[in-house]
């Protein structure tokens, strides 16, 4: 277990699963180890993000129903999951905000937990839109 503030924790299972949650226990992710290599895979993009002087609004999917979200105004790093309703693709209430210094403590202990393993690879189009780790909504 690893510690990214006074507040909030990260742990990974031996299978590379990651779940990132409040000190307390009141709020907690769980990515399965194909939705934390799709996170570690747009690191590089959401540290941009962050470090951008312009208006920002970075959203990106990157495992099942998981996006990763920074907009300017608002100094964190969201990642949640979202559903589909009514054809539109919304954010639910299971998430977290890591503030820009747990995410800077979450950068530095990548060096610390196992690789995160292969993305999904798919012989067409069709398996892609079957996938659930890649196409969660079916679209």
């Amino acid at each position: 277990m690893f510690s990214l503030g006074d507040k909030r924790v990260l742990s990974q299972t031996v299978r590379g699963d990651v779940c990132i949650r409040d000190a307390d226990g009141t709020k907690a992710i769980f990515l399965s180890a194909r939705s934390w290599s799709g996170f570690v895979h747009l690191m590089d993009d959401i540290d941009d993000a962050v470090k951008s002087k312009e208006e920002i609004a970075y959203c990106r999917h990157f495992g099942g129903g998981w996006y990763v979200s920074v907009t300017s105004g608002f100094s964190c790093v969201d990642i949640r999951r979202f559903y589909m309703k009514d054809g539109s693709i919304k954010p639910t209430k299971t998430g977290i905000a890591l503030r820009l210094f747990e995410w800077e403590n979450l950068k530095l202990m990548l060096p610390h937990l196992s690789p995160a393993v292969g993305q999904c690879w798919h012989k067409n189009h069709e398996d892609f839109l079957r996938c659930p780790e890649c196409c969660p909504f079916g679209q």
